[in-house]
């Protein structure tokens, strides 16, 4: 939680920063394809461990970005004592796809945009010569993103992000079978690595 007040205090402020910087014309070009893998670190109770991601970076020119990419994250926990054996499998999958508008001033460049995507997780939990307890969501997402990314030179950059998450859908629960709707709204930071080509 701490990591995602700090991203936005930085992105907050990072406008101003690169207006403040010389635009001439020392400015890297961008190369237009790039493939990226980064952390995210959500803010929410169910999925609050972070996630790797894998993306495609595509910028259409000098000033757009379109950036479609995956997120997994899988957790296994066990608990062997006295009073009870038990285990938990938690597991996480996004698919989605940010839009952004790219504001650049020499080696750095603020993004803001949008997100959206589809997000399922399933939390199973087992007790020893007992009940299996499942608890699965299936989401929609959509929110602002900002950005702010750094290039070590014209093939390597480096970005952290904070995505403002809203999420609606439904979850479900078994063996109990009830289910009900799931809104939410929460943040996610963000730290990623492209390689452009």
């Amino acid at each position: 939680m701490k990591l995602n007040h700090t991203l936005f205090i930085i992105l907050f402020f990072a406008p101003a920063l690169l207006f403040g910087q010389n635009n001439s014309a020392d400015r890297m070009q961008i190369k237009q394809f790039g493939i990226g893998m980064g952390i995210d670190f959500p803010s929410d109770g169910w999925s609050s461990m972070p996630r790797t991601t894998l993306m495609i970076t595509y910028n259409i020119n000098n000033l757009i970005r379109l950036e479609p990419e995956i997120g997994i994250s899988i957790r296994n926990s066990k608990l062997d004592d006295d009073v009870s054996n038990s285990e938990s499998v938690y597991s996480d999958y996004t698919v989605a796809l940010s839009s952004y508008g790219i504001i650049r001033r020499s080696k750095t460049a603020f993004l803001i945009g949008v997100k959206f995507g589809y997000n399922s997780s399933k939390s199973e939990d087992f007790e020893y010569f007992s009940s299996k307890y499942l608890r699965t969501t299936k989401d929609l997402i959509i929110g602002p993103i900002l950005g702010l990314e750094y290039f070590f030179n014209e093939h390597f950059s480096i970005n952290g992000d904070l995505f403002f998450k809203y999420q609606s859908g439904n979850y479900k629960v078994t063996p109990f079978q009830y289910s009900g709707e799931n809104k939410s709204f929460s943040t996610v930071g963000g730290l990623n690595l492209h390689f452009f080509f």
